[in-house]
């Protein structure tokens, strides 16, 4: 009986033994050796990945005043330690809206800190709450703001939320202490430059409406990648729901139809458009509902990458807009479709419009632009006759996307570094040329 129990236990070794090789083997991925190129993949992710929302909904800048002095930053790794402060955070106090003219706290206004944290667009309050899971038993307020004033106190930070046109906020009582926000600040200071202010109109006035932006961004460099494009067959595939799709050639243009959806993909801008044709094109939703419908629709999809942004929300047409990062950059393009659209309808998704372009890998160069200072940014609008300083909400660094003017058969794409200004509600590339 002893002997009939060891020979068990040796075959289940065995046994055991003969899996974790097996695996070992399955597993098994040869080490090559390193072989220099001349391209090198980009830092962003494969197109279609899994994304967490709060990823999508990050600021794009953070303006510290301290003594009257301006730095701030647009770096990534600042803005997500900085964010994940709020994390499941209590709200011990809310304040109803008010006029922003009562936004005269003695520590904002005389004190010699301020911290600043601003968004391209405006975003439900109700969306900063939940995506942070903030414990507050007051009921949310439909209220939309696209910055954030911090009063920073010694137990607790006041977090005041400010419209895009400057003339209301609303307040939450957050038990995040001074000191702690002032530490991720300290341990970042390498990531801030000096930042300048500027005021375009009397919504604009003071140090807490006021526009903020790098004082003298200076050379900047200009990258250009190899793109390739994406699969319209696959795309065909994930969003029809039936099989029976007929496809029409016009030109450059392609349409696939079905009995109740239509697409459409452009060549020329590698823009892929799809229709639901039974859904409505609006909806009752709330705008926390909708961004939150069109997360869960594109996450659903693999249609976002971690580089992907909420970037805007129009109300009226109850779309949501993505936009690609590169480098802490929003980019914009007038010859590449560049952003994700998606109408949210009554019952499910309407519309869905998105590039069908990735690029690849990036092209070592030496290529650069050197970029006016904020302030003769400021002076040559005021000064333009095609423009109407007052008009102007927000002024950004980004990147112009581009096909490269010396093409070759590699079909290069440029991302150069530019002014953007909001301009009457309009993104718009800032290019006034000096005078001769």
């Amino acid at each position: 009986m002893f002997k009939e129990h060891i020979k068990t236990v040796i075959l289940t070794a065995l046994i055991i033994l003969s899996c974790f090789l097996t695996y070992k083997t399955w597993i098994y991925t040869p080490e090559f050796e390193s072989i220099d190129t001349t391209l090198s993949l980009p830092p962003m992710s494969s197109q279609g990945e899994v994304v967490s929302f709060k990823d999508t909904t990050r600021a794009y800048q953070a303006v510290h005043i301290k003594d009257n002095e301006e730095i701030g930053t647009m770096s990534k790794e600042f803005l997500d330690e900085f964010r994940d402060l709020f994390q499941g955070k209590e709200v011990n106090e809310v304040q109803q809206e008010q006029p922003i003219n009562q936004l005269k706290s003695e520590a904002l206004i005389e004190s010699n800190e301020i911290l600043i944290i601003d968004y391209y667009s405006e975003m439900p309050a109700r969306t900063f709450l939940t995506m942070f899971e903030m414990d507050t038993d007051k009921d949310h307020i439909e209220f939309n703001f696209d910055r954030i004033i911090l009063e920073m106190r010694d137990d607790d930070t006041i977090l005041n939320l400010v419209t895009e046109d400057r003339t209301s906020f609303t307040s939450y009582k957050i038990d995040i202490p001074k000191s702690e926000i002032e530490t991720v600040i300290n341990n970042h200071s390498d990531l801030f430059i000096d930042y300048s202010m500027v005021i375009s109109n009397a919504e604009t006035s003071n140090r807490l409406t006021a526009i903020y932006g790098p004082k003298s961004p200076g050379k900047q460099k200009i990258h250009q990648f190899i793109p390739s494009t994406l699969s319209v067959s696959t795309m065909n595939e994930t969003l029809f729901s039936s099989s029976d799709v007929e496809q029409k050639q016009s030109k450059d243009i392609t349409v696939y139809e079905s009995d109740t959806e239509i697409a459409t993909y452009s060549a020329n801008n590698y823009q892929y458009s799809f229709m639901n044709l039974k859904e409505a094109d609006s909806n009752t939703l709330s705008p926390y509902r909708t961004i939150e419908k069109s997360f869960i629709f594109l996450n659903g999809h693999m249609g976002l990458t971690a580089k992907d942004i909420l970037f805007d929300y129009d109300d009226e047409e109850s779309t949501v807009i993505y936009k690609p990062m590169l480098n802490d950059y929003v980019v914009f393009s007038d010859e590449i479709m560049s952003e994700i659209l998606v109408t949210v309808g009554k019952g499910t998704i309407a519309e869905y419009s998105r590039p069908m372009i990735q690029v690849n890998a990036n092209i070592p160069s030496d290529l650069s632009t050197t970029l006016d200072d904020l302030e003769k940014v400021r002076y040559k609008i005021v000064i333009d006759e095609n423009y109407d300083f007052s008009k102007v909400s927000k002024i950004i660094l980004a990147y112009e996307l581009k096909h490269n003017e010396d093409q070759s058969e590699l079909n290069v794409v440029d991302y150069i570094p530019s002014w953007y200004i909001l301009y009457d509600g309009e993104w718009v590339k800032y290019d006034i040329e000096d005078e001769s």
